[in-house]
């Protein structure tokens, strides 16, 4: 098995031309997410990061003790306003 590494410039859209909908997510939706190459993030085709690895424990220790899981409020990484429950 051949694993793939991108250049962390290599354009979103090349990666967008099979991830469609992730693409139109990052396109859509001007978060800092979008404002980055998909490379940066993942490196090697398939690869997905743990959002510590950029962001660190960015809440209290008692909000990342009750929700461990990072996407159980920030549901998509690809379309970043925090979805909250009504």
């Amino acid at each position: 098995m051949k694993i793939k590494k991108y250049p962390e410039n290599t354009p979103s859209n090349i990666c967008g031309s099979c991830h469609k909908s992730e693409y139109k997510k990052l396109q859509t939706n001007h978060t800092k997410h979008s404002e980055l190459h998909c490379a940066t993030c993942h490196v090697v085709h398939g690869f997905i990061p743990k959002c510590q690895s950029c962001h660190g424990l960015p809440h209290s220790a008692g909000l990342h003790k009750k929700f461990p899981n990072c996407l159980a409020c920030h549901k998509d990484p690809h379309n970043l306003p925090m979805n909250r429950k009504k």
